[in-house]
């Protein structure tokens, strides 16, 4: 007996219990044969905003303060550092912004990403991603854990005007923005990622500089796991994929 769908599909041919639970699934589309129910990965687009024009609702640290109604000041004078910090759970690709305020000569403002602790420089080696923008060093760079992945030559954004910063993650891809102008095009390796802290630091070092923040948006999804079959078998090489108590995400 010869059966055989018009198109190929995930779901091309099934077997189910009376309340239309999956017994047997025949995908077409990976050449799978799943025997017991499969249940796909549910991704959920979700967006937060902060944009200080209310009370932040991250934790203000070290010499960060906020000025009401308007931004958060990261720092204002030499030797001094700010964060407002942030502890999300699941994130993995993002899309972030917010706006900076800079003037002085030092030293810079940073979005850092699953860090460990909060890091009171651009370059800490807190296990996790920095994102920053160097007014000190003309510099806008990509930083995991204290070492630079990639850098771009920029001055100018210490103007004493808004500017406005944006990073993007798919996968292991970053790009970095400014004022709209890709800036950063970069494909990392597969990290370990186990911080907890996500948020934007500023700090001035021995040189006087002063870092202000608002309007922050941060776009991520959010990934509710399947339920792995009690069995997936490849139909071309035969290789059994995954048994029972094995999750498909």
């Amino acid at each position: 007996v010869n059966i055989q769908n018009n198109s190929n599909s995930t779901t091309a041919f099934q077997v189910q219990n009376a309340v239309g639970t999956n017994l047997f699934s025949a995908d077409t589309t990976n050449n799978l044969v799943r025997v017991g129910q499969y249940i796909a990965p549910i991704t959920t687009p979700m967006t937060f905003t902060d944009s200080y024009t209310t009370t932040p609702s991250g934790t203000l640290v070290n010499n960060a303060s906020y000025v009401s109604g308007q931004y958060v000041e990261l720092n204002n004078t030499s030797n001094q550092n700010g964060a407002v910090d942030y502890t999300p759970t699941g994130l993995t690709d993002f899309d972030v912004s917010f706006e900076f305020w800079t003037s002085g000569s030092a030293d810079a403002v940073y979005y850092y990403a699953a860090n460990t602790s909060v890091p009171i420089t651009e370059g800490a080696a807190t296990g996790g991603y920095s994102m920053y923008y160097s007014e000190y060093n003309s510099r806008i760079a990509l930083n995991f854990n204290g070492t630079d992945l990639a850098t771009n030559s920029t001055s100018g954004f210490n103007d004493s005007n808004w500017h406005t910063a944006r990073i993007v993650r798919s996968g292991n891809n970053f790009k970095i923005y400014l004022d709209g102008v890709q800036k950063i095009d970069y494909n990392d390796g597969n990290r370990t990622l186990i911080g907890t802290h996500w948020g934007i630091g500023g700090r001035s070092g021995g040189s006087a500089g002063t870092h202000r923040v608002r309007n922050y948006s941060l776009d991520y999804d959010v990934i509710t796991p399947g339920a792995a079959p009690a069995l997936t078998i490849n139909t071309v090489t035969g290789q059994t994929i995954a048994q029972t108590g094995t999750n498909s995400t």
